[in-house]
């Protein structure tokens, strides 16, 4: 008998209604990042935050992804936001870079009890969410459009509206990237996160960008 396939919620935007609609679909990698309520394919495109006041924190933590592993709070432009972060690290998987235990995480970010960010991370060869910061620098404000963002860095791992980005009217495509390499007792962690603010024409307004740690030799 073969094994079963688990049942997961598949949560899309209705524009009309301006709310959630969950749906049941079969789902066969769930099984994969060892937690009971992820959604099976861990992406960040399926939960949209372009109206964050339709997407409660209670929703995200109880009816979609269930209780988060840690949780924090994080001050962005004089605002408190709950971070909510769901993480699964495997040391049977390849990783993007040699001595790195390869991992997942969902961080979903909440202002007032409402879903403002939402970001992806993955240290695993498969689907990694390293991206070419060095170019960076040829992301210009009030001239690069969003196409030529994704076109320099292809597609965003998160998504943010205010706080996390300073306009209360644009939005902001989220790149973001960490891995850990070591033991417990001599453990090193490498992060980068690049927020591009975009305006209401979806061109780029601000440009924020912090990393830590040595940066990994290509390969």
């Amino acid at each position: 008998m073969g094994r079963k396939r688990r049942l997961v919620p598949d949560v899309r935007v209705c524009p009309p209604l301006g709310g959630l609609i969950p749906q049941q679909t079969a789902a066969t990698k769930t099984e994969a990042f060892g937690l009971p309520f992820f959604y099976a394919a861990f992406a960040p495109e399926w939960l949209s935050i372009s109206d964050g006041r339709h997407i409660s924190a209670l929703f995200v933590n109880i009816m979609v992804m269930g209780a988060p592993q840690q949780r924090g709070e994080s001050l962005k432009n004089e605002q408190t936001l709950q971070l909510n972060r769901y993480v699964y690290a495997s040391t049977a998987g390849t990783a993007r870079y040699p001595s790195v235990t390869p991992a997942r995480s969902m961080v979903f970010s909440t202002f007032k009890d409402v879903l403002v960010g939402q970001e992806f991370n993955s240290s695993f060869a498969e689907d990694a969410s390293e991206f070419d910061d060095a170019k960076i620098s040829a992301l210009q404000k009030g001239k690069t459009t969003k196409a030529e963002v994704i076109a320099m860095l292809g597609q965003p791992s998160g998504q943010a509206i205010y706080p996390i980005i300073k306009s209360k009217t644009g939005k902001g495509m989220i790149y973001a990237y960490s891995h850990v390499t070591g033991t417990v007792f001599n453990m090193k962690m490498y992060s980068k996160l690049l927020i591009v603010s975009l305006d209401e024409q979806d061109i780029v307004s601000d440009v924020e960008y912090t990393s830590s740690g040595d940066k990994p030799s290509a390969n």
